[in-house]
C-alpha cells in the first residue's frame, strides 16, 4: 500500500519543495512556470526494492523545469 502513512522500513521521512506560478497577462492570455524538485535532494535508497528505490513511489527524475501557455480564441 502505497500513501504517505506507509513508510518503507528504514527509510527516514524528507521533504521536496516545487515552486510554480501563473500569471494572467489578459482575459485570454496565461503563462504558467515551475521547478519540481526545487533543492534537486535526492531519493532514498530503499532496499526491499530490485533497483535500490520505488520509481512508483518517489520521483526518479530529481529537479525538472516546465514553462506552459494557454491562449483562449
Amino acid at each position: 500500500m502505497t500513501s504517505p502513512a506507509a513508510e518503507q522500513v528504514g527509510v527516514k521521512p524528507y521533504n521536496l519543495f516545487d515552486v510554480f506560478s501563473t500569471l494572467d497577462v489578459t482575459k485570454n492570455v496565461q503563462f504558467r512556470a515551475g521547478i519540481t524538485n526545487l533543492f534537486d535532494k535526492g531519493i532514498p535508497f530503499v532496499a526491499s526494492s530490485q533497483n535500490g528505490t520505488d520509481a512508483g513511489t518517489y520521483d526518479m527524475v530529481g529537479r525538472s523545469f516546465y514553462v506552459g501557455a494557454k491562449f483562449n480564441f
